[in-house]
């Protein structure tokens, strides 16, 4: 499969898990929370994309879940939209 194919399908994947993201996090779904960012995490890191950036941004936002820390998600939800948006094919 074409690497830009792939890249390409990923940050389609990552576009929607934003979108739901930000809903979980205003709702303080922390347990949906960590599931997507745990699928981030592991999504960036595979696929030989390697979107490092992105991959410690879901590690932090899974831990942030699991702490309930919603000043951690914030930040980190917005790191996550900063770095998406600089994301070029």
């Amino acid at each position: 499969m074409d690497l830009n194919l792939l890249k390409q399908m990923f940050l389609d994947d990552l576009k929607e898990k934003i979108t739901v993201l930000e809903f979980s996090i205003l709702e303080k779904n922390y347990e949906e929370i960590k599931q997507i960012a745990h699928k981030i995490k592991g999504n960036s890191a595979g696929l030989l994309l390697n979107y490092q950036e992105i991959n410690e941004i879901g590690r932090n936002l899974e831990h942030a879940a699991i702490n309930k820390d919603d000043s951690l998600l914030l930040s980190n939800f917005t790191n996550l939209k900063v770095v998406f948006s600089k994301i070029e094919l």
